[in-house]
């Protein structure tokens, strides 16, 4: 059946081969006008029956024209990466075609982008891959950037008090529509998987520990993510420059309610762009969606048994560095600013782990680090008390050049399947494997493929780990001497890049 009622009314998807897709479904109203800035409504009901057979507009973001041609019939070409708006809240479903009546698994997918671009069906299409497996795939888009992570309750007053959590708060209200509505397309409410890469990754953290996301998901999967907050000193400087490059002061704030959507595009572009600007944007701990950063949270229990998958790429920072050429070369900077006069003492570890390796690539080891795979194994250490956690490391190359090996986003195609028919064999049977380890996790089970090996639970004295290679193996804290530096150590809370680099620093 392609039509089915859901709470706001009837909507009707489209068969493709094997599954069904409905595409566009608002899951909140539209947040413009006097909702701008403000927690997610409830959708409003319609007449009639709603075609949901396209994509939605995504957030307002920076237009972008697509990487690869893509067929005309295909799910990623209804999702026009030039067509952007503050309308923007909706939900995707792909549910399997058959499969009886038996109410089915649900992967919820949150898309990343560094919280300023992209789009929930972003490189994943409609998500058939796991709907083949059984298994009801949720996408969305919310609020991003300035629209979705500006903290201004200390200019607008306690109305916006949440305001830094606005797309974190569309994520929740995505979740309370799956558990109202997902019964309809075959799916089972009490058995939501939250996962997402990247940025999406990040958001599994807070949403673990927001209190009103509590009891809509069951199991998590972060890959490359980890503790990714502002502190409400970060938000409100971070806020004043917005306004200064909005042309405002403080005593007209109010006026950033009447910008044109493209205003508020620009001021935040002037801010930082490109690979640059993925760490400016983040949710905000407002003592109210966040009552407390995330890992202090979780350490509490607050998420007592959420099982999760948590990984990193072994080569995280070399994607940023092959797109932006000053990625890498933040890093003597940035360790010496969080290790101070340890710093070279650091170095000496990382060098004599990677002999005769050039500064660029001991620099973009330390920086992967120190963005993702620290934060992921603080995530891990913090849930692992509670729950049954599972650890892995992506090193495979597959199709890319050598340069990527383990690069940040590199295990998507594996993960959902999309890996080119070009892959040596070794590669391809390792992307079915994984692919079928994040399929029997998201169905209730442990993380497990024929022919991978036995993968062991996570806990903070052995940090076993599953090394997802062309002959995957497991290992007992990989780089334990370079992770042991980081003990004890705070990270960077900013960019990596000054203000000054990224645009001023009024």
């Amino acid at each position: 059946m392609t039509v089915l009622r859901i709470q706001q009314g009837l909507v009707r998807g489209i068969e493709l081969d094997d599954v069904v897709v409905w595409r566009g479904i608002p899951y909140a109203q539209p947040p413009v006008g006097k909702l701008r800035w403000l927690p997610p409504q409830p959708p409003l009901p319609w007449a009639g029956t709603r075609d949901a057979d396209r994509f939605a507009a995504r957030s307002v973001q920076l237009r972008q024209g697509s990487a690869f041609p893509l067929r005309p019939e295909s799910a990623e070409a209804t999702d026009d990466p030039t067509r952007v708006s503050e309308d923007c809240l909706y939900i995707n479903v792909c549910a399997p075609k058959s499969g009886g009546r038996e109410l089915k698994p649900v992967l919820f997918w949150i898309h990343g982008g560094g919280f300023h671009t992209t789009s929930g069906p972003a490189f994943v299409g409609d998500g058939s891959q796991f709907a083949r497996d059984g298994i009801v795939v949720v996408t969305f888009n919310y609020r991003l950037g300035a629209l979705g992570f500006l903290y201004l309750g200390q200019l607008l007053g306690p109305e916006y008090e949440t305001s830094g959590t606005c797309g974190l708060q569309d994520q929740i209200a995505a979740l309370r529509w799956v558990k109202d509505n997902i019964e309809a397309f075959g799916g089972d409410p009490s058995r939501v998987t939250i996962a997402g890469n990247s940025a999406g990754a990040k958001s599994v953290s807070s949403l673990l520990a927001a209190p009103s996301a509590s009891g809509l998901f069951r199991r998590a999967i972060s890959q490359s993510g980890g503790q990714h907050v502002a502190d409400r000193t970060m938000a409100s400087r971070l806020a004043h420059r917005f306004l200064h490059k909005a042309g405002l002061d403080r005593k007209n704030a109010a006026s950033l309610l009447r910008l044109e959507a493209d205003q508020i595009l620009a001021a935040q572009v002037a801010l930082g762009t490109g690979v640059q600007a993925t760490w400016i944007w983040r949710p905000s701990v407002d003592g109210i969606v966040l009552p407390s950063e995330p890992l202090t949270a979780l350490s509490g229990a607050v998420a007592n048994g959420v099982d999760m998958i948590a990984g990193t790429n072994s080569n995280e920072a070399a994607t940023y560095d092959i797109l932006d050429r000053s990625a890498a070369e933040q890093a003597p900077r940035v360790i010496k600013d969080i290790f101070g006069p340890d710093a070279e003492s650091f170095w000496i570890d990382y060098r004599s782990s990677r002999v005769g390796s050039e500064d660029r690539n001991i620099w973009r080891a330390a920086m992967g680090d120190e963005r993702y795979v620290v934060p992921t194994i603080r995530l891990l250490d913090a849930q692992s008390k509670h729950a049954s956690v599972w650890r892995y490391r992506f090193d495979c190359q597959g199709h890319l050049p050598a340069d990527f090996k383990g690069g940040h986003g590199t295990e998507m195609p594996f993960v959902f399947k999309l890996a080119p028919e070009k892959l040596k064999p070794a590669s391809r049977a390792m992307a079915q494997q994984m692919h079928m380890a994040w399929a029997s996790f998201i169905q209730g089970a442990a993380p497990m493929a024929p022919g991978l090996p036995r993968w062991p639970l996570y806990d903070a004295l052995e940090r076993q780990t599953m090394i997802f290679d062309d002959v995957p193996r497991v290992e007992s804290d990989p780089n334990r001497r370079e992770r042991e530096q980081w003990d004890n150590r705070a990270l960077l809370e900013s960019p990596w890049w000054t203000e000054a680099q990224l645009g001023g620093s009024s």
